[in-house]
């Protein structure tokens, strides 16, 4: 077998260039990131979580270590 790399494409955006953006964005409150996120789950509720986004109880939720 040979090596599989899987390689994430942030939805097509130029990491170098849109990342520093958004970060500033968020930070000076122009994109309000905090209003989408619906819950959020610690580690140990992880199975919880992913139930509650399958039935369509949440939309985003935020895994926080």
């Amino acid at each position: 077998m040979g090596e599989k790399r899987i390689v994430p494409s942030y939805g097509g955006a130029n990491r170098a260039r849109d990342f520093p953006i958004l970060a500033n964005a968020y930070l000076d409150g122009t994109l309000k990131r905090d209003e989408y996120v619906t819950s959020r789950i610690t580690l140990d509720r992880l199975n919880e979580g992913m139930q509650r986004l399958a039935v369509g109880a949440d939309v985003r939720a935020v895994i926080e270590f």
